[in-house]
């Protein structure tokens, strides 16, 4: 089992970058463990007082993607995205669009995948976030889901 220092336990920004590195390794074990430590503040904005994170559940949405959890990513996706475009965090708007296509692509739905992706690209284009550029595209770009 793997366990946090306690200093860890309440939701902050560590947990969330752990979360982003479990979903983009696919490993499992780590992202059960954070699932559990997230999902308690998944109504919660993460930002550690001088930089954003967006919506915990971008990263709980990874997380359960992560773990098959299907139906619960697809609403955790679905709310972050709106969340994130309501309020105008376009750059937490693209990560979510991506990490949506991205967990889209990995159960083998191109189609969706790519739709997500689209969006994420064309919003990374327009405001500059050169960083999911290449990712987005790739998934715009194939026509198969993307190999484990």
């Amino acid at each position: 089992m793997i366990s946090l220092p306690l200093t860890l336990r309440e939701l902050g920004w560590i947990q969330v970058l752990y979360a982003d590195a479990a979903a983009q390794t696919r490993s499992v074990k780590a992202a059960a463990m954070l699932y559990e430590l997230i999902e308690p503040y998944a109504d919660q904005f993460v930002w550690n007082g001088g930089v954003s994170f967006g919506h915990a559940r971008t990263y709980s949405a990874m997380l359960a993607a992560t773990l098959g959890r299907h139906e619960q990513a697809e609403a955790d996706f679905a709310f972050a995205c709106e969340f994130h475009h309501r309020h105008g965090l376009r750059v937490w708007q693209v990560r979510s669009e991506l990490a949506w296509a991205e967990g889209l692509a990995e159960r083998g739905e191109p189609d969706r995948a790519r739709e997500h992706a689209a969006r994420a690209l064309e919003l990374s284009r327009e405001h500059g976030y050169g960083a999911f550029t290449p990712r987005a595209a790739a998934i715009v770009g194939s026509h198969a889901a993307i190999e484990p």
